[in-house]
Formats: C-alpha cells, structure tokens, sequence
C-alpha cells in the first residue's frame, strides 16, 4: 500500500473526495515511503510533479490530458520508470520498486516539511523548463537529472539523488552483509588463569583447560 499525497490544486483538478474522520492512515510499506504531487501550468499546459517523501527524489511529468490526469498511478509508476533507467539503476531495483506501487490511496499532503521542498522543486522545474526553451524543446530526462543533483535543507544538504542511492544500496547489501557476518569463524575465547591447570611431564608443561 502507498499513498500518493496531492496538493489541494490537485486535489480539485482530481475531483477527489476530502477523507473525513481521525482514523489513522495506514503506514507507507514502500521503500521510498509515500509520493507527494503537485500540479503545476507551464505554458497553459497542466504539468504535475512528483516528490518521494523519504529521499525527495523528483520527476516532472509534463503537458497531461484530461484523461491522464486521472489516471495519476499508471502517471506515477511510468515517469518513476523512466527515471530510475535514465539514471541507470539495476533492472532488479527497478522492478522491485514499481511492484510497490499497485495499491493507491489519494489524500491531502500532510507533512509541511515535504511540502515546502516540493514548492521549491515545482519552482525550479518551471525555470529549468523556461531556461530549456520551452515544453516543446527541453531535455526533460535533463531537468529531472538536474532536479534530483540540488543539495535540499530537509536532506541536510545532501541531494535527492546521493539519499536515494544510498537507501537503496543499503537495502541491498544488507542480506550479503549479514551472510558475510555469519560464515566469519569466531575467535577462540581467551581462558582465565582459574580455568586452567598446569602440571609436569618430565621437562614438558602440560596445560589443562
């Protein structure tokens, strides 16, 4: 189960019912944790962008119909897609981190924190996408390269990219880790003086444990 936490813009743009009730949410299962979208209009044209809430990894997905844009899963596992191969992860990564994204529930953001970082995002997409020339002539494997390279504050200055690597690799060497751990032989543990026993064979000492 993951959920995806959109902006009230998009919220609107969803026609999404508001969830009522202090029932809690159910925790994210996924590795990257749970996605926050934005909707943002670049050149009149309704773009939205995508920010993990663990690693703030990032991608833009631009220029959207009206029926994609209610179709914000398959949007969410297709640019997720393209842009762990464009940055060059395993198959096996990749694979494993879109099967965690089948079950959806669409909510309101929550964490004002993520927030703020995704408003920064949104706000250097649309000049990467100006500076670029335009949707019609920007490198957009580029803007989201780019997106994912800039030091964030929540990240403690560490890149969106760097945090990511550095989750997933953890994630997994953890097993070779651990079997690496257990075939180490243990160290014969030193006996104390009280434990052993030490006694004449001619001109030989034989010691006893």
């Amino acid at each position: 189960m993951y959920t995806l936490r959109c902006t009230a813009a998009l919220l609107h743009r969803l026609q999404a019912p508001t969830p009522t009730g202090s029932g809690s949410e159910p925790a994210p299962t996924t590795a990257l944790g749970d996605w926050y979208a934005n909707l943002l209009r670049i050149e009149g044209k309704k773009c939205v962008i995508f920010t993990s809430e663990r690693t703030l990894l990032t991608f833009l997905f631009p220029g959207l119909s009206r029926d994609a844009i209610h179709q914000l899963p398959a949007v969410l596992r297709d640019g997720l897609s393209k842009l762990l191969e464009s940055e060059t992860f395993a198959d096996d990564v990749v694979g494993r981190l879109l099967s965690e994204y089948q079950d959806l529930a669409v909510v309101p953001t929550t964490d004002r924190s993520v927030l703020g970082s995704l408003n920064e995002l949104s706000r250097m997409a649309e000049a990467y996408v100006h500076h670029g020339g335009g949707l019609e002539s920007c490198d957009l494997r580029a803007i989201n390269h780019r997106l994912n390279q800039n030091p964030m504050s929540r990240l403690q200055m560490a890149s969106p990219m760097a945090v990511t690597k550095s989750l997933l690799d953890g994630d997994l060497t953890m097993s070779a880790s651990r079997k690496r751990t257990s075939s180490r032989k243990k160290k014969p543990r030193q006996p104390r003086l009280d434990e052993v026993r030490i006694t004449r064979d001619g001109d030989t000492a034989v010691i006893t444990h």
